[in-house]
């Protein structure tokens, strides 16, 4: 009975990867994919550069000193809305350097650590989401996606660049008053005890995680990951009982669904000729794909169809703002909380905020 009872408790509460994973059964019978073609659905520098992340935020975690930072941040900022709009820029300003996900990985933790109560923390962290891929819409690095898509387009980096500029400070302006109409004006309370830091672990994580992020914007992704797992294998393994194995696997899911389906998908059957020929038509579409296939697998997707790569970049990235399945960013940013219906909850503050960005990059093409 205990066994049965546990089993339960895990499908309620990973009900996400459940669900991934019955669909990865329903695509794999119905398409029967060699494993090669499973294989080059998983995007392995994402994955194993999110692992990385997973294995140093963990082990920053257990030191105290995520919690000590972020009771410090929240203390300094001295209000919930202030403590938002700083995590806010900061977020969108990193995920115009490094990619989306890994901005989040940076941040979401001092969140989840912070002095909040659960719904204010529950909401800036869908802001989070909001503004990794905000920042990352500026940045033709932003996402993987863009990288794609950029490298495609054969233009340089400041012609890439230029379209997204004035569409990206309206998104910017628009989440800032939307942080404020989101978080009240209200005082942060000081912790009731002293947070328990072991400071020499922490001095040592801290080193390794700047090492990291720094290894990862020079785009040394592979020695960065090789780095940190070398690091905790020797210093201190039992970290890796404690990271977040079911979101790994989550990933592995999302990645080979999202392809298979992608794969299998016939564009030119639902959608004509016409509207992927015009620079409109293909952002809207994008927009919409990206809700039903996720960022990535619908810029791969289209990129086949339509040459503007600018309105899919613009779109896909637009697009993740929306449902929580349309970017891994979004279920980064809100796996962890303990908010009741969180996933429930994300789409009543994500979605509004989709249909503004969705109207004001649309005046701009």
């Amino acid at each position: 009975m205990a066994l049965v009872s546990r089993t339960l408790d895990f499908l309620l509460r990973e009900w996400l990867l459940f669900a991934y994973s019955i669909l990865f059964v329903l695509l794999f019978v119905s398409y029967h994919p060699a494993p090669s073609d499973l294989l080059s659905y998983i995007y392995f520098r994402a994955l194993l550069s999110i692992f990385g992340f997973l294995v140093v935020v963990q082990g920053l975690s257990d030191s105290g000193f995520l919690r000590f930072l972020a009771n410090r941040a929240a203390l300094w900022s001295g209000d919930a809305r202030a403590f938002a709009l700083a995590s806010v820029f900061a977020t969108a300003f990193l995920a115009v350097f490094v990619t989306n996900d890994l901005a989040l990985f940076t941040f979401v933790p001092i969140i989840l650590a912070a002095p909040l109560d659960e719904s204010l923390k529950f909401r800036t962290l869908v802001l989070l989401a909001l503004a990794a891929n905000v920042g990352a819409f500026l940045s033709p690095i932003g996402n993987p996606q863009r990288i794609f898509l950029w490298q495609m387009s054969g233009l340089s980096f400041l012609e890439f660049l230029r379209p997204f500029v004035l569409p990206f400070l309206v998104l910017l302006a628009g989440l800032v008053g939307y942080t404020v109409f989101l978080i009240p004006h209200v005082p942060i309370s000081p912790p009731a005890s002293k947070i328990p830091i072991h400071r020499r672990a922490a001095r040592q994580d801290a080193v390794v995680f700047a090492g990291y992020l720094l290894l990862l914007f020079a785009g040394q992704w592979a020695v960065a990951v090789a780095l940190a797992l070398l690091y905790f294998l020797i210093v201190y393994p039992a970290v890796f009982k404690r990271i977040d194995w079911p979101f790994v696997f989550l990933l592995l899911f999302l990645f080979t669904d999202f392809g298979m389906l992608s794969n299998h998908f016939n564009v030119a059957r639902f959608i004509p000729a016409s509207i992927l020929s015009s620079v409109r038509g293909t952002f809207l579409a994008s927009a919409i794909l990206t809700q039903l296939f996720s960022d990535v697998p619908t810029a791969i997707l289209l990129s086949q169809y339509s040459h503007h790569y600018v309105a899919i970049a613009m779109g896909t990235t637009v697009g993740a703002m929306g449902l929580i399945v349309a970017s891994i960013a979004n279920i980064i940013a809100v796996r962890l909380s303990t908010e009741r219906r969180k996933y429930l909850k994300f789409h009543i503050y994500s979605l509004p905020f989709f249909l503004f960005a969705l109207s004001a990059v649309l005046l701009f093409l």
